[in-house]
């Protein structure tokens, strides 16, 4: 219990898939979720394989299930003491499923959407230890396992099936774990706000703002330019109105000098953008941004 208080999984996940870092089983893909089994087995089960589970006697256990979600399919991959290892599509002779590792099994039960990538089944659980395993794995369908309650939330379906294969008095007692809160707000689907105001701006339509926005500016400090030279050399004399003019006249000028180079800053910018949008993505022209 304090190992798993103090252990931040994230952190040392993260640090495994470094350049350098040591990746224990070369057979794994070096993702985050593939990460998290070799810190579950290296931290929690010490190596142990799911044969801990074929002599049920030793344990006050009668039946132990993991659940997953199958991806090929879209249906539960059970890992399970009794019945069938797998599913329906895709099940795994018992000198195979002897051999995988609890850790992976764990790995794949907690491999929860928007958090990792779907752990692959059977290249993934592959170790040089799993023998059978290594020498079926070419022959089977490669498939992404996940969190099992994507199919099945409180995994209550297992219990079930698990409850008529047994055939005995129906349990008294099923205790499941609900992490849902009644507190949380409920899903809402966002307004269609359609295309108005800035939703219809795209590459052509910025670029135009752009330049109508430069062409008023400019022409509105030219003629303050052209204003204040005017009032210059028609009335100049030492006085508060000609050091206005003087100011306005200066004023104009270092905007425009400005205004040049942002225009070149800007121009440069919009035709990187150009470019490699339209290398990453057909019809740019219409891309919304």
């Amino acid at each position: 219990m304090d190992k798993l208080r103090s252990l931040d999984l994230v952190r040392l996940g993260l640090a495994k898939l470094n350049d350098g870092a040591e990746w224990t089983n070369s057979n794994k893909r070096k993702n985050l979720i593939n990460a998290f089994a070799e810190i579950y087995d290296a931290e929690f089960t010490n190596g142990e394989t799911f044969d801990i589970f074929e002599n049920m006697d030793r344990s006050h256990l009668e039946e132990v299930m993991f659940n997953a979600t199958e991806f090929r399919t879209g249906i539960i991959f059970r890992f399970q003491s009794g019945g069938r290892f797998g599913n329906f599509h895709q099940s795994a002779k018992k000198s195979i499923w002897g051999e995988v590792k609890l850790a992976d099994v764990i790995a794949a039960s907690s491999c929860f959407t928007g958090g990792f990538e779907p752990i692959e089944w059977p290249r993934d659980f592959v170790h040089s230890e799993a023998l059978n395993l290594a020498e079926e794995a070419p022959l089977m369908h490669s498939a992404g396992l996940m969190d099992g309650g994507i199919y099945d939330n409180q995994g209550l379906d297992s219990i079930l099936l698990s409850e008529n294969r047994v055939a005995s008095e129906p349990y008294d007692l099923i205790i499941a774990s609900d992490v849902t809160s009644p507190y949380m707000n409920p899903f809402k689907f966002l307004d269609d706000k359609g295309d108005k105001g800035w939703r219809k701006w795209n590459y052509a339509s910025v670029r135009s703002r752009i330049i109508k926005w430069y062409s008023r500016m400019k022409w509105g400090l030219l003629v303050l330019f052209f204003i204040s030279a005017m009032y210059l050399l028609m009335n100049w004399s030492d006085s508060l109105t000609t050091g206005i003019f003087l100011s306005l006249g200066l004023l104009a000028v270092i905007l425009l000098l400005l205004m040049s180079r942002i225009k070149k800053k800007i121009s440069i910018y919009l035709s990187d953008a150009k470019e490699y949008l339209e290398k990453s993505l057909p019809m740019t022209s219409q891309l919304r941004i």
